[in-house]
């Protein structure tokens, strides 16, 4: 599927944003030149002392000998290039001063392009566009990249790199910005088919579009290795139809944060469809941290095509934040685990040290993975709350969460986990299919205000269906595998046993509604399934305190009632209403309202 590779921005935008640009920078940089483009030939400057852009021909500046001109000169220069197509000719490679094939950037810049639209730069695949290097400030705006190929290097479009190596004394942190510009069909067999950074400070994309580049390595958009700052893409940038090895989209071992974004259509060869996100190796002693934040964007039908992690795989070790909200993360796949997100699927560093993961406010619907974890792949999520996840699909366990946290407890909060699936139709590890909703392997995890209802699971192999709504696994420890308050299982089946629960380790009710399951019985390995009191359920022949077996809990259709999810209402007459422990029951409902007169 192709996804829009223009962006489109009202002028009027255009014009407030780069004033606000140029006046910014011209309080800061009073002394620097300006040179304007009147020319779209290639040619070199004539005279780099003079201090005047011009080539041979009288009058004449072109952007390659403006770019020659604010190297040679010190300070932030701006450069202003007219609507128009400015093609490389100059061939030759390996020339570091802009007099032969890309254009070499070595002092700070601010080039100003008419429009994404009307501003082309294009290569003729024999280089990139540009190539930075240093520890200065470059800003780019209002340009269209085209047909930059690094062959065999780094960076299809944009190399950025400086000699200053994380944990220096050296305080220079450079800044690379770009605005409403468009980077497309570039390429390279090195990392980053846009962009390429290398021990680089701060970079940021901004209302631009990066869209059918390659990487035959990692990053077919960006790759950005052992970062001194944060890679951060914002203001409606759209990151589509990439293609890499890891990384389709992007591929960052530092700080990321995505907010109002796009990341759609991209292909790993491997993992990390749209975005990769790992762990830097310590540089002079120091480890960098691995932030993920992503919100309020869009996660959209990328592929990893033998590996985890469709829409988005991370892991990492020790300073590890993930931090997923008001995101929707939509048709990605995966062909081994995480079709949506996989979390820490790796192995090794991040077992013995996880960090933080949180979804909040997020819908992952439309995934599958071929293996595990349909939604969700995690062997370090955190916390999920006020989401949803819902439609998704998994080979053999684990159709809309896949849970194997050995060191991390983790809690679901206020979230719908509904119409997932796992459909086994032959593997060549297991013939069974467990878990259509969640599946728990290692760990421990928290329900609160939870529904969980109509997923499946199936197998066509000649194994095992278990666990339509919840599968549980044995744990190493004490405690409950599973704990469930104030939560709903309904209408989820199974073939085989459990349409709700199938518990070989335990899982713990209390609160909560447990019906309506299509299988041999809502509860299978009864044993396993503790009530601790104020559950109603159709099959599992709970017995503690206030419980009621064998009761239809009365529940509407699941329907939008406010709030972030779906839920079911109860009918009129319900025996559920007002049937739970007030001492032990949350204060909001899973819509967040507030129980009326604190009953529960």
């Amino acid at each position: 599927m192709e996804y829009c590779n223009r962006l489109r921005v009202p002028a009027f935008f255009y014009s407030v944003l780069r004033f606000v640009l140029v006046f910014s920078l011209l309080q800061t940089t009073v002394s620097a030149a300006e040179f304007t483009v009147n020319s779209t030939r290639d040619d070199v400057d004539a005279n780099l002392a003079d201090g005047f852009c011009e080539t041979a021909i009288a009058n004449e500046c072109t952007l390659r000998a403006a770019i020659q001109q604010a190297n040679a000169l010190p300070g932030l220069d701006t450069v202003m290039v007219p609507a128009g197509t400015y093609l490389l000719t100059r061939g030759g490679r390996g020339e570091d001063r802009a007099a032969e094939g890309d254009l070499d950037i070595l002092d700070g810049i601010v080039i100003l392009g008419h429009s994404s639209a009307d501003t082309i730069i294009a290569g003729q695949k024999n280089d990139r566009i540009f190539d930075v290097f240093g520890s200065f400030d470059v800003k780019l705006s209002g340009l269209w990249l085209f047909n930059g190929d690094a062959k065999g290097e780094v960076g299809g479009a944009i190399r950025l790199s400086t000699q200053k190596l994380i944990g220096s004394n050296d305080p220079r942190i450079p800044n690379f910005e770009l605005y409403e510009s468009t980077i497309q069909n570039c390429a390279t067999t090195g990392g980053g088919g846009a962009i390429s950074a290398s021990n680089y400070g701060n970079i940021l994309i901004s209302a631009s579009v990066i869209t059918n580049n390659s990487s035959g390595i990692n990053g077919g958009a960006i790759f950005s290795s052992r970062s001194m700052g944060t890679l951060t893409i914002n203001n409606k940038s759209e990151i589509t139809n990439n293609r890499a090895g890891l990384g389709g989209g992007i591929f960052a071992d530092g700080n990321i944060e995505i907010h109002d974004a796009v990341i759609a259509g991209n292909v790993a060869q491997y993992s990390g469809g749209g975005i990769f996100s790992s762990q830097a190796l310590p540089v002079n002693g120091v480890l960098v941290g691995n932030e993920l934040t992503v919100t309020n964007s869009t996660i959209r039908a990328n592929t990893a095509s033998s590996g985890d992690g469709g829409g988005i795989y991370a892991y990492g070790v020790a300073k590890d934040h993930v931090t997923i909200s008001d995101t929707w993360v939509l048709d990605n796949r995966a062909v081994n685990s995480g079709g949506g997100i996989a979390l820490g699927l790796i192995g090794g560093l991040e077992r013995t040290t996880p960090g933080v993961t949180t979804l909040n406010r997020v819908v992952v619907s439309g995934n599958s993975a071929g293996m595990f974890g349909g939604g969700v792949g995690a062997n370090v999520l955190t916390s999920l709350v006020n989401s949803t996840v819902r439609n998704n699909s998994a080979g053999i366990a684990g159709g809309g969460l896949h849970l194997s946290n050995p060191l991390v407890r983790t809690t679901i909060k206020n979230s719908l986990i509904d119409a997932n699936r796992v459909v086994n139709k032959g593997s060549l590890t297991s013939n069974d299919a467990d878990g259509g909703g969640v599946y728990v392997g290692s760990g421990s995890l928290d329900f609160v205000n939870v529904t969980i209802s109509n997923n499946r699971v199936e197998t066509t192999a000649g194994g095992s269906a278990r666990g339509g709504g919840l599968s549980s696994q044995p744990n190493v420890g004490a405690g409950a595998v599973a704990t469930l308050t104030n939560s709903t299982l309904a209408y989820n089946t199974s073939a085989a046993g459990g349409g709700n629960i199938d518990a070989l380790a335990s899982v713990e009710l209390t609160n909560s509604i447990i019906a309506g399951a299509a299988g041999t019985n809502n509860c299978n390995a009864i044993g396993k399934v503790i009530s601790t009191g104020y559950n109603i359920d159709s099959t599992c022949k709970l017995a503690s305190i206030g419980d009621m077996s064998n009761v239809d809990p009365g529940l509407d259709i699941l329907a939008a009632n406010g709030g972030a999810t779906n839920t079911f209402a109860l009918k009129f007459g319900s025996k559920a209403i007002n049937a739970g422990n007030n001492a032990v029951c949350p204060q909001v409902d899973q819509r967040l309202f507030y129980r009326a007169d604190s009953r529960c």
